[in-house]
């Protein structure tokens, strides 16, 4: 097969390389296939390819058959991670919810009609900061248009820094989200 000069770059640094590269390229236009033969000329005994989500990772396994690649999704890898602190760890969508139930519970009587805005700030908030301030918080929900409507009078940006302080605690049902 006739490669191009970045393909050959790409199985240079593999040979060779140290550090990181990044390959910026668009969805179809042979990542998976370069990378596959990339891996051919890496020395390393054990390897691991992570994507983004498991249809990529089905895709990938089809094609990349060498025993010492370990493909999984990003997911996977977090998860792997939680279950060294959390061994009994179990996914499940309401878990969110449920710690802001338990955080609002009883101080506010207009709660439910900003519940929905809160879970979606909180799920932002997640997947944007490790240790967010209030005013991190506030600047996220301006970004994303998330507003409390309605006769909410509480603060839902505190009601979402209480549940991702929670979610830092194993609950009884050993739930993550």
């Amino acid at each position: 097969m006739n490669y191009s000069v970045e393909q050959s770059a790409i199985f240079d640094w593999f040979r060779s390389g140290t550090g990181n590269l990044v390959i910026k390229a668009r969805a179809g236009t042979g990542k998976t296939t370069t990378l596959k033969a990339a891996f051919e000329h890496a020395p390393e005994k054990r390897m691991a390819y992570f994507v983004f989500n498991k249809r990529n990772a089905l895709e990938a396994q089809e094609k990349i058959k060498d025993p010492r690649i370990d493909i999984k999704t990003l997911h996977s890898l977090g998860f792997s991670f939680v279950k060294q602190l959390w061994r009994n760890a179990k996914p499940d969508d309401e878990v969110e919810a449920d710690r802001l139930d338990a955080v609002a519970r009883g101080s506010l009587n207009d709660y439910w009609e900003a519940r929905g805005a809160i879970l979606k700030l909180v799920s932002f908030a997640k997947n944007s900061f490790i240790n967010p301030s209030y005013e991190d918080v506030k600047n996220l929900a301006d970004e994303r248009d998330i507003y409390f409507n309605g006769g909410f009078t509480g603060d839902g940006i505190q009601l979402c820094l209480d549940v991702l302080e929670a979610s830092k605690i194993q609950d009884s049902k050993n739930r993550i989200s």
